[in-house]
């Protein structure tokens, strides 16, 4: 049985952010978007909770820093399964969940306990246009 715990008006704010958001967010981002809110152990403890409970997910991005993303739920829009790929822009930074999956089989006697999937690249928002003149 799953432990109750008690929703409290920072953890909506955060979790809203995130809902909204649209891509994996950074904690700074996080802070910066909610400032004067909550100080920044607070969002941290957030973030913590949110991950134990399955309700957020961490990406590691190729520079080593988090990010966090909503998990959604099996009827949400952003539900996803845990072996999908993450796209991180290197123009803009943005890094959201792709619906790409991988499959990897461990090797025999290896048991996975978790993965990283993580694409860089330049995103549909920062392409450039393509012009007749650059053919």
């Amino acid at each position: 049985m799953a432990k109750q715990r008690r929703k409290t008006p920072t953890q909506d704010a955060v979790l809203r952010l995130l809902q909204e958001s649209g891509s994996a967010l950074s904690q700074d981002k996080i802070e910066a978007a909610l400032s004067g809110q909550m100080d920044k152990a607070t969002i941290y403890r957030i973030l913590q909770r949110f991950l134990s409970d399955g309700i957020l997910h961490k990406i590691v991005s190729d520079q080593g820093k988090n990010y966090y993303a909503f998990e959604g739920n099996k009827d949400s829009k952003h539900s996803h399964p845990h072996n999908h790929v993450h796209f991180k822009c290197s123009t803009c930074g943005n890094l959201e969940c792709l619906a790409q999956t991988i499959q990897v089989e461990p090797p025999f006697g290896y048991t996975f306990h978790s993965a990283h999937f993580l694409i860089t690249g330049i995103c549909k928002n920062c392409q450039q246009p393509i012009t007749n003149s650059e053919h």
